[in-house]
């Protein structure tokens, strides 16, 4: 499982959960089957009913995969610490993406022509043996264009 913790509140505890697979779509980080909507942006925080926290840790045996979850594009290796601060995304405490709330989309830091509109996260186990992981530094991605 996937331990999610909302820190930092004002005048609130805070707020540990244990998820099997969580989506971050934009600026929005929900559980489609159990919980919903669990925090969206605004303002440089993510809000979850009513209240503004700060951060998000998300810890266990977990990887990322990007893209739709039918169709995932690179898997990551496995991973045990992803901290959301404002908009800034931290995997193992290195700067990895930034949200871009214009674009509703996440601009990778070491690179920023990489660019995801979607990432899910899930357990280590839920990704099978077959699967390859990728190093994601490697991969480019064209920015994506604002309509008018």
């Amino acid at each position: 499982m996937i331990q999610v913790t909302l820190s930092g509140a004002v005048h609130a505890p805070d707020i540990a959960l244990e998820l099997p697979h969580v989506r971050i779509f934009g600026g929005a980080i929900w559980d489609r089957v159990e919980l919903g909507v669990l925090a969206h942006y605004v303002a440089g925080r993510w809000v979850r009913r009513s209240l503004a926290y700060p951060c998000l840790l998300f810890q266990g045996d977990f990887r990322l995969l990007f893209g739709l979850i039918r169709d995932p594009s690179p898997i990551s290796e496995p991973l045990q610490l992803l901290n959301i601060c404002g908009p800034m995304m931290y995997l193992n405490e290195a700067p990895f993406a930034e949200y871009v709330p214009a674009m509703q989309m996440w601009r990778g830091t070491v690179d920023s022509r990489l660019w995801w509109p979607t990432f899910h996260i899930v357990t280590a186990d839920f990704v099978g043996a077959d699967d390859c992981a990728v190093d994601l530094t490697k991969r480019v991605e064209s920015p994506p264009r604002r309509l008018v």
